[in-house]
């Protein structure tokens, strides 16, 4: 028997493994998935004169369509010249068209001024690829 055969063999197949895996992982990571589009820039304050006292909630409308089955991870961050984030939630709407009445709590913590909420959206499609959607709220005003 002819030593080299087996190495022959052995090598054509991590060369062919190898290149099955380039194929797949550029595949995932170029293709260009679709997950959410939103409808409104930004998404509208529904706080009278978009004013919110400190322990209460936010409320703003949310329309958007999701294309994806993927659940993303969703986490809030008030912006003003600091950044507090909320705890990150978990999505649960199936694909389609929504407008959604959103509620976010305003922590005790957080100074009195003018913020905005940014909302990312984190949709982990495969295992080598994370799309984030990013959308803001209109600016509205914290109180004592």
């Amino acid at each position: 028997m002819n030593v080299r055969q087996p190495a022959y063999i052995i090598s054509s197949i991590t060369l062919l493994i190898a290149f099955i895996m380039l194929v797949v992982s550029s595949f995932w990571y170029l293709y260009p998935y679709k997950t959410t589009e939103f409808t409104k820039e930004p998404f509208p304050i529904l706080n009278e004169n978009k004013t919110v006292r400190r322990g209460t909630s936010v409320n703003f409308i949310a329309e958007f369509c999701k294309t994806t089955k993927v659940q993303p991870t969703i986490t809030r961050i008030f912006k003003n010249s600091l950044l507090f984030y909320t705890p990150p939630t978990v999505g649960s709407a199936p694909p389609g068209c929504y407008k959604m009445n959103v509620q976010v709590y305003v922590p005790e913590e957080l100074p009195a001024g003018t913020f905005q909420i940014e909302t990312v959206y984190s949709y982990q499609v495969n295992p080598i690829r994370n799309i984030k959607v990013i959308h803001s709220t209109e600016r509205f005003t914290v109180t004592e």
